[in-house]
């Protein structure tokens, strides 16, 4: 049986979007884990290089645009940067990320619509397990609903590797990000740092944390041998991967259940080391390891994040994948909104969303109530695709003292069935193993009207056996 976004018993909010001028089919092919990662924030670029996109449509304060899942729930976003007619740099909070539900829609263009505030307050679009993160695009303000300000020191605005980001001199720049070194404490049995860096030359200095001198009270990250990227935990290290200079690359500490484990790009994890309760000796920099002398990064640094969670190794290949292999990793359909089958599976996609939880979730050939009718037929006979017990069938009566043949007609009405009309026929085949079945005259091609049909004309019908049926179809009437 597939199952949808949703049972019958559960009950969640959809929002209607027959007002908006233009969608974007928006789905995430590049996730190919076995993990269901929930409340992961995806990279999305609007940009004219996708087929039929263009910024024209958009009101100036870009308030009319959302995002929903493909069952029209509102989903969370954060703009980071809108640049038209250049690319635009946006982030979406995803409910669930899996290779069954992977697919998003934006909308956009309605004079009419107001900002969607609740989907666009600060810090909306992060999870809260997220203590900051800070995309460097010309300030070190958190995006997370905590809002923290770092105190920059020297560091000046750069292209990122995701709109903009920092250059680091190798001098004396660097940035406090203030949060201090209790909280790392608290939190240093469950932990996940992550940053994107591109060194400028061999040998380019520290790009985070605080330095003990090789003490109990270490977290930061080095070059070793002028070109390996070596990651230190309380007196561990481990050498992770080698430097690539002038190129972006990603770089994670986890520590879980006291082992720390080192990170480069979506690598598999390196172990360095099992390490006992601490808390960094100070605030651990960005740019720099505080307290270690001459140790200022040269390069570029962008999207630095700290959760109080340890991620997931699908976690972060996926955070690596959604900005360094987005062309694979993201996909993007646009189309006009006024297509009622976007997905063209033979099911109104308004019809899908309410009766099956979402676009997708049925190719229509899909029989998701088990009841002997595919979702296409229910759609068809106007019956529930997920009640078993609301199917289309003949049934027996009587009238005038007399048996009788009968079936419910469904009326085609509302927006799933605009310029359809629903019709009727009942057929008959004389005999036992007869296959011939020839439409019953006073019973054909009748249009729906609420409520029974009812066939009585038995007359002259011998004892031969028949075997009545029916059938039900849309078709235009206009």
């Amino acid at each position: 049986q597939q199952n949808g976004w949703a049972t019958e018993s559960q009950v969640f909010s959809t929002m209607a979007f027959n007002q908006w001028s233009n969608r974007m089919d928006i789905s995430f092919p590049g996730y190919c884990e076995g993990e269901e990662l929930k409340g992961f924030t995806a990279l999305v670029v609007l940009s004219t290089n996708i087929p039929g996109f263009s910024y024209d449509d958009f009101q100036p304060d870009v308030s009319d645009l959302r995002f929903t899942t493909t069952n029209g729930v509102g989903l969370s976003y954060e703009v980071e940067q809108w640049n038209p007619p250049d690319d635009s740099y946006l982030w979406v909070n995803l409910p669930v990320l899996s290779t069954q539900e992977h697919s998003i829609i934006a909308y956009w263009g309605n004079a009419n619509s107001v900002r969607p505030t609740s989907y666009t307050a600060a810090g909306a679009a992060w999870d809260d397990d997220y203590r900051a993160v800070w995309h460097m695009n010309g300030n070190f303000v958190d995006s997370t609903e905590i809002g923290v300000i770092g105190i920059i020191n020297g560091a000046s605005n750069a292209n990122g590797v995701v709109s903009a980001g920092m250059t680091f001199d190798g001098d004396d720049d660097h940035v406090d990000p203030r949060i201090f070194n209790d909280w790392y404490g608290e939190n240093i049995d469950d932990l996940s740092i992550s940053l994107w860096v591109k060194p400028a030359a061999i040998n380019p200095g520290n790009p985070f944390g605080t330095f003990d001198g090789g003490g109990d009270r270490d977290l930061y990250i080095q070059p070793i041998l002028g070109n390996q990227w070596q990651f230190f935990v309380n007196n561990r290290s481990v050498i992770v991967h080698g430097i690539d200079i002038g190129a972006w690359q990603m770089l994670t500490i986890v520590l879980t259940n006291f082992q720390a484990l080192g990170y480069w790009n979506d690598d598999p994890a390196d172990v360095i080391g099992v390490y006992t309760q601490f808390v960094p000796v100070e605030i651990p920099y960005v740019g720099k390891s505080s307290l270690a002398p001459a140790s200022e990064f040269n390069g570029e640094i962008d999207e630095v994040r700290v959760s109080g969670i340890a991620r997931s190794a699908a976690w972060l290949g996926a955070s690596y994948k959604t900005i360094a292999m987005h062309d694979t990793f993201t996909s993007y359909q646009v189309s006009n909104n006024d297509d009622p089958d976007f997905d063209k599976d033979g099911l109104p996609d308004a019809w899908e969303r309410d009766f099956l939880g979402g676009e997708g979730v049925s190719d229509g050939a899909q029989d998701t109530d088990m009841d002997g009718l595919d979702d296409e037929g229910e759609y068809i006979a106007g019956t529930g695709p997920t009640n078993p017990a609301d199917v289309f069938f003949l049934y027996t009566g009587s009238s005038g003292g007399g048996a009788d043949l009968r079936f419910d007609m469904i009326p085609a009405d509302g927006s799933y069935y605009v310029d359809l009309g629903r019709f009727y026929s009942l057929e008959c085949a004389v005999g036992a193993v007869s296959n011939l079945f020839v439409d019953v005259p006073e019973a054909t091609n009748i249009p729906a009207i609420a409520g029974p049909f009812i066939y009585t004309n038995f007359l002259g019908v011998s004892n031969v056996p028949r075997f009545y049926r029916g059938k039900v179809w849309l078709q235009t009437t206009n």
